[in-house]
């Protein structure tokens, strides 16, 4: 055995402590890199994710994506629903205060006894088609305070059309005809479509009900015929159908549905009778304002002209009769009367129906 192997036999059958630091060294140093390479695994290991893990997170943030998304659209959905009420319940309201103010300000002169039907230009007809919720044609004659022309002379009265026509597409439109005087004879046509202006398209429907003095709806009136001869109806109620501006498209194979608006109007001016008012009534009221004969009328003193300006309201007489109320309310009339409340009651008192009885309201 030679001197260098007995050195090496020796120090390997040393203690590990009491070897030298030159057969210590390599140890600890792989030592140390095997924790170090430890740390390093433990530390990818906690900064990193798993692919299930990855697959929950994308599954969560679809699922939150698409609920706010559904979220938004129904409410941009809703948003615009509203929108479109908003505009049809504004033209409804608009095309019904046009038709109202034509009715409202509706005249008619009794035919004189013994004229000819024929030569009689007066006329207040509705006509409806069979199955119908209403007149969809109507003709009669109103008063304008306002002539639409300066040069010469134009008669304040006109003849006034609503027609509900179909246009080229197929869609209902309402128009509007007048012609600023009264016929030579009885005209109981209706303009062409020529004649008239468009006042509304998008329609569903339109229809006119009349009551009559029984306090009954009808569909249909004709002042030149024996049933409604020289009379007017007592109400009158529109309605008309707005059709959404998407109507075209359909939900789950259903059309949206149109919406209905409705007014009543009370036709305050009743039938005149010019034969009445020129010989009988006009002389009674000039005699009584004439007390001295003189011919001039004279001048009301200061109780007799705070007396006739004072008057009873509409308001006031129901609440002075309620079963008046109650009656009204039977005939379909309280919105009507509602509506005019503040106006005096005697200047209404003759379209009333005749079993609405009142006391102390003149």
């Amino acid at each position: 055995m030679t001197p260098a192997d007995q050195t090496a036999t020796a120090s390997a059958a040393l203690p590990r402590a009491q070897q030298p630091a030159s057969a210590a060294l390599p140890r600890a140093q792989r030592a140390a890199g095997e924790r170090r390479r430890t740390r390093l695994e433990r530390s990818r290991l906690r900064l990193g994710f798993s692919l299930i893990e990855m697959l929950a997170v994308m599954l969560l943030v679809s699922i939150v994506f698409f609920a706010a998304a559904n979220f938004y659209r129904q409410l941009s959905s809703a948003s615009a629903r509203a929108a479109d009420l908003t505009r049809s319940a504004r033209r409804a309201v608009s095309l019904l205060d046009r038709v109202a103010r034509d009715l409202e300000s509706t005249l008619l002169v009794k035919k004189p006894d013994g004229t000819d039907a024929l030569d009689h230009p007066w006329l207040f007809l509705g006509e409806s088609e069979p199955g119908g919720n209403g007149a969809e044609r109507l003709k009669f004659v109103t008063r304008s305070p306002n002539p639409r022309s300066s040069e010469g002379s134009e008669s304040d009265l006109a003849v006034v059309s609503w027609l509900l026509l179909r246009d080229e597409d197929g869609d209902l439109t309402l128009r509007r005809g007048s012609v600023p005087r009264l016929p030579e004879s009885l005209d109981r046509d209706f303009p062409p479509a020529e004649e008239t202006f468009l006042v509304a398209r998008g329609l569903s429907s339109f229809g006119v009900r009349f009551m009559n003095q029984d306090g009954e709806w009808k569909s249909a009136w004709d002042s030149s015929q024996l049933a409604d001869a020289d009379d007017l109806p007592i109400a009158a109620e529109i309605e008309v159908g707005i059709l959404p501006p998407d109507a075209a498209a359909t939900q789950d194979g259903v059309a949206p549905e149109a919406e209905l608006y409705t007014r009543r109007v009370l036709l305050p001016v009743r039938p005149l009778d010019m034969k009445a008012l020129v010989t009988g009534e006009e002389s009674q009221e000039k005699a009584a304002k004439d007390e001295d004969g003189d011919g001039v009328p004279d001048e009301p003193e200061e109780g007799e002209e705070e007396e006739a300006q004072a008057c009873v309201t509409v308001r006031q007489c129901l609440a002075r009769n309620p079963q008046a109320a109650e009656a009204a309310a039977s005939f379909g009339l309280s919105e009507v009367l509602e509506s005019i409340g503040d106006q005096c009651f005697s200047t209404v008192a003759g379209s009333l129906p005749p079993g609405l009885t009142v006391q102390g309201c003149e």
